[in-house]
């Protein structure tokens, strides 16, 4: 199957109006994913990431990634998260050039497949081909305080971003769920404290992230 190198959009408000065509990708498109009602993003068959405004259709900031994201979620409207391989990127795209915000190596033994906040709270969960579904907290810190989620050290040079002083955000895994026996596809937040994992082994969980138990299983 042959991808275009660009979008076409159209207006449902005025359907007989001729799409607009975008054409910022310089390779074939192979995602298309909604963010908020304000963003979405693109993503092209060389790792390139572009977050559109969805009301100009302008584009608000390109990354490239090292491989193509599986998945790309909003944390706000202004902040997302971006996996690449067993790793994930958390980027401001307030402005053309990304600014990362925080990332996290090894967040996964594989790739992750999917990623998703859980409702009402500063907490980010991600599953992978490694079977885990883990629950991570965001907490706000200092630029200049350093330490394992330093913006500037070790980063490749494409993913760095701006390197001016900035608020970032510290990511500790807070829980963990080893249920399943197969890569986990997905995983929703149900509520506040619950989420469901559906995985390769045939099986839904849903897990209540309070207690680190799963409560209920589903085939």
């Amino acid at each position: 199957m042959n991808f275009p190198e660009c979008l076409d959009v159209v207006n449902l408000n005025t359907f007989e109006a001729p799409p607009r065509r975008v054409d910022q990708h310089r390779y074939a498109v192979v995602g298309l994913k909604a963010l908020t009602t304000n963003r979405f993003a693109s993503v092209d068959s060389n790792s390139s990431v572009i977050i559109w405004d969805s009301h100009s259709i302008v584009s608000v900031m390109t990354v490239q990634s090292t491989s193509i994201p599986q998945v790309v979620t909003a944390i706000s409207d202004d902040i997302i998260a971006i996996p690449s391989a067993e790793r994930f990127y958390i980027y401001e795209c307030k402005s053309p050039e990304p600014l990362l915000l925080a990332r996290k190596e090894h967040a996964h033994s594989g790739e992750i497949l999917a990623v998703t906040m859980l409702s009402h709270t500063r907490r980010l969960v991600t599953s992978g081909r490694d079977g885990a579904v883990r629950v991570w907290a965001l907490k706000e810190r200092p630029a200049e305080s350093g330490g394992a989620f330093a913006l500037l050290a070790a980063i490749p040079r494409k993913l760095r971003g701006t390197e001016k002083k900035h608020t970032t955000w510290r990511l500790s895994m807070i829980a963990e769920l080893r249920a399943h026996s197969a890569p986990v596809n997905a995983a929703l937040s149900v509520g506040q404290d619950s989420i469901a994992s559906v995985s390769d082994d045939g099986f839904v969980l849903l897990w209540v992230v309070r207690v680190n138990r799963c409560e209920q299983k589903m085939n």
